[in-house]
């Protein structure tokens, strides 16, 4: 602290933003992305079927499969939207259905919530009530509701709501390359081919 001793009445804002300046670049900007250091993705992998070859030789045909439940989120800029409109409290409320999104619909208890956000049950029903008029959830009975596949999904939206698939286009893997564009019927980014490919 000898910056205080030299200058006096420095403040301590002043004193940080100095040491920030000064600092050598390597300790204020990272080349590669920290987290990767200790990051481990625990995955499964599926053997579909085995294929045999011209030359007789056997070949596995396989995918791998992440064992972290994970959610889809959709980038649909209605979406964002909608959700910059959502109160802090019906935010959270949305946060939670994400990471505990496991089917086409989902439980929701004011007294359950009420406990894990340490609000009143009133404050629960009302975060509830804004995502019903949201059009995230809507109820199906009881304390049921269902969950709104624009903004999220447990799964592959095209496995879940087959009826829904709506095909834009179909291309040769090899040749694929896609961009955005925003389809003015359904209100929400889709991929389109880029120039010059030949859609089959």
């Amino acid at each position: 602290m000898l910056i205080y001793h030299v200058f006096g009445e420095i403040s301590q804002k002043h004193y940080l933003h100095f040491k920030l300046k000064t600092m050598p670049r390597q300790y204020v900007k990272k080349r590669e992305n920290p987290f990767t250091q200790t990051l481990i993705v625990p995955f499964v992998r599926v053997v579909d079927l085995v294929e045999k070859q011209d030359d007789g030789t056997l070949k596995n045909n396989y995918h791998d499969v992440e064992l972290e439940k994970f959610t889809r989120v959709y980038r649909n800029p209605h979406n964002l939207q909608q959700l910059k409109r959502l109160s802090s409290s019906a935010l959270w409320m949305y946060n939670w259905l994400v990471y505990n999104a496991t089917n086409k619909h989902i439980q929701i208890d004011d007294a359950v919530m009420s406990k894990e956000y340490d609000c009143s049950e009133y404050t629960a029903g009302e975060m509830r009530r804004e995502l019903v008029d949201m059009a995230i959830i809507a109820k199906k009975h009881d304390n049921v509701y269902w969950l709104n596949p624009r903004y999220f999904c447990f799964d592959d939206r095209i496995k879940v709501y087959p009826d829904n698939a709506v095909r834009q286009f179909t291309i040769r893997k090899k040749d694929f390359q896609c961009n955005y564009s925003i389809d003015p019927e359904l209100n929400c980014e889709i991929f389109s081919p880029v120039d010059k490919l030949k859609v089959v």
